[in-house]
């Protein structure tokens, strides 16, 4: 998931008071130099510091070790869908699970077994019908 091989994919998330925002569409064409095939850090940098000043926090895709990476969405999905993110329980930026799927069909838990008393064993109920019989 190394961001040079999706370079596109690489860009920041901000977030404010539980609420996703975009940087713009001419900050993110100044992240990656499509000709000579780099990463400008030094303006992820300056974007950072611009936007942690408004009061965003400011997320990349890093792996534990801060190694850079990528996200799973190039930036026009992003911008689409910045309703369809929250933040887990780890302050990582994720997708929100939905009550339905896309197609409309509702997302069900599984239910647990109501049957775990030692009276409803299939063994029980086999003793019970020997002495029946």
């Amino acid at each position: 998931w190394e961001r040079h091989h999706r370079p596109y994919m690489y860009y920041p998330i901000l977030e404010k008071n539980g609420k996703f925002y975009s940087i713009e569409y001419e900050e993110f064409n100044k992240i990656y130099d499509y000709k000579n095939k780099i990463f400008n850090d030094d303006f992820v940098k300056e974007l950072i510091d611009k936007y942690k000043k408004k009061g965003f926090n400011v997320f990349l895709p890093l792996d534990s070790k801060n190694n850079k990476g990528r996200w799973r969405w190039g930036f026009d999905k992003y911008r689409q869908n910045l309703q369809e993110l929250e933040l887990n329980d780890n302050n990582t930026v994720c997708t929100k699970m939905r009550a339905t799927f896309e197609d409309g069909s509702i997302r069900l838990k599984k239910a647990k077994t109501i049957w775990y008393k030692p009276e409803y064993d299939t063994g029980s109920a086999g003793k019970l019908l020997k002495k029946i019989v």
